[in-house]
């Protein structure tokens, strides 16, 4: 009986730590995500800040202010994930 407890503990802390490394995995997939919408929002605020310099107008102005509305939710998600990592670390 203590053979099959020991076998149970140990294959339960087996599935633990799998599933551990999974979120870990996911909390990583959320970083490169939340990195790869900051990059595309600062390739179209350059691009939008070219066109403005090329061609002033206040419809590309408004455009570029609303690129804030993107920029907050990723920069969120990157400070939340960067905040756990140290925590855990």
């Amino acid at each position: 009986m203590d053979e099959v407890s020991l076998s149970s503990s140990h294959g339960h802390s087996a599935i633990a730590g799998k599933c551990k490394q999974q979120q870990n995995w996911v909390e990583v997939d959320d970083l490169v995500r939340a990195n790869r919408r900051l990059g595309r929002i600062r390739q179209a605020r350059y691009e939008l800040l070219v066109a403005l310099l090329e061609h002033p107008s206040p419809k590309l102005a408004r455009r570029l202010v609303g690129l804030e509305r993107y920029e907050r939710p990723a920069r969120t998600a990157q400070r939340r994930f960067l905040k756990r990592w140290v925590k855990q670390g």
